[in-house]
């Protein structure tokens, strides 16, 4: 019995609908598993490609559609943000790959998911897509902006609120922002504070989650280990610390000049 394959017919629709809005990304590869869910597949440069790539589909059960991009806003209630393969930050999380956007019931509702698998823990997580905004899901960060977030790390700024509760709340605002700028400063504002005090239970666990966020995005993106991004991470807090030493001195400094003056020029208004 021969193998089975996607049909020339298949193939040729496909590919005169998806080739001409490719570089726009107007339009991608359905597939519909018996089972209910679908993948999304990236459109194809070549119709090779995609002829290869369907045919694979074929053999593993799947039937193949071309659907345009408004389309599949009515199938999965909202727009494609991220596609299969694309790695995601899911805020307090961490880190995750797409490994798949699929449909659910719930409540006699159907909504499209993407299925996260966190790299730290190797779970699954769904993300409503009509909700990527509303949980704070990002891509992760690109090479170019490392250099800048360490930058951020050592620059010697940092919040240093003596209210436990309003320093708590937040921090924990920054977390949920999904922005590993606002993970950094906590990081910083924390380890600082760690320095001179006992970190309660909570801000312990946060500083902790906190680092972990940051190197693991980072090590990820350049491809080095989580050990020496924790060393890197390390060394860029302590030169922060350095700099917030040197600013106050200098602050310091330039109000021991300014009082002199000052009463200098009040002594000669009086006379």
């Amino acid at each position: 019995m021969g193998m089975a394959l996607a049909s020339k017919s298949i193939i040729w629709d496909a590919w005169r609908v998806v080739q001409p809005a490719a570089m726009a990304g107007s339009y991608r590869v359905l597939l519909v598993p018996e089972r209910g869910r679908f993948d999304i597949w990236r459109s194809p440069k070549s119709i090779k490609s995609l002829g290869l790539w369907l045919n694979q589909a074929v053999q593993i059960g799947y039937n193949c559609k071309v659907l345009k991009a408004s389309k599949l806003v009515t199938y999965l209630g909202g727009n494609v943000t991220f596609e299969v393969g694309d790695k995601v930050i899911y805020p307090n999380h961490g880190l995750g790959v797409v490994e798949r956007i699929e449909t659910r019931t719930i409540m006699d509702t159907t909504c499209g998911f993407y299925s996260l698998r966190m790299a730290d823990s190797d779970t699954i997580v769904l993300v409503p897509v009509d909700n990527v905004d509303g949980v704070g899901l990002r891509r992760a960060i690109g090479e170019t902006e490392v250099k800048k977030l360490f930058t951020l790390l050592g620059n010697g700024k940092i919040d240093n609120h003596q209210n436990w509760k309003g320093r708590f709340k937040e921090n924990s605002d920054k977390m949920r922002t999904g922005s590993i700028y606002d993970v950094v400063d906590v990081l910083k504002n924390l380890t600082f504070l760690s320095k001179s005090k006992n970190l309660s239970f909570r801000e312990k666990r946060m500083l902790d989650r906190a680092k972990f966020l940051v190197v693991s995005e980072i090590s990820e993106v350049i491809g080095d280990t989580a050990e020496a991004i924790d060393l890197k991470t390390d060394k860029a807090l302590e030169r922060c610390f350095v700099n917030r030493e040197k600013a106050i001195a200098k602050a310091k400094l330039a109000t021991a000049k300014v009082k002199p003056l000052k009463a200098e020029a009040s002594a000669a208004a009086t006379a």
